[in-house]
């Protein structure tokens, strides 16, 4: 049996990253089952997020998170190109960041990971 996973984060926000994440991988996933897993590996909580559809280039995968950026060559247009990119600052917020592991027409994975207790200054902030 897998380990609880207990977190302080602020939850809003946390849902905000899980929700951009999910949108997108069913937004490029092609039709195909998105996956979503959460584990916690040592002191931190790691969420999965992988889809099976059009992925992303290795030189797009370094722009991705940066502010209206989106990665090229596909038909699916929705979208300002934030999304990420306020994901990625949500996480950093928290003490945490997010990566990408993809191949073109193989898929992406979006791995979330933040640390149990959240040591940042953040978040309480509206």
């Amino acid at each position: 049996m897998e380990a609880e996973v207990i977190g302080f984060w602020d939850a809003f926000r946390i849902e905000q990253i899980i929700i951009n994440l999910m949108t997108n991988a069913i937004r490029y996933g092609k039709g195909k089952p998105v996956h979503v897993s959460l584990k916690r590996e040592g002191e931190s909580a790691i969420i999965q997020v992988t889809d099976h559809g059009i992925g992303i280039s290795e030189h797009e995968q370094k722009n991705i998170f940066e502010a209206f950026e989106r990665a090229s060559g596909n038909e699916v247009r929705a979208g300002l190109g934030l999304g990420l990119y306020i994901s990625r600052k949500l996480a950093e917020a928290h003490g945490g960041q997010i990566t990408v592991n993809s191949q073109k027409a193989l898929g992406s994975t979006f791995t979330l990971s933040l640390p149990l207790s959240c040591v940042t200054n953040i978040i309480n902030q509206s």
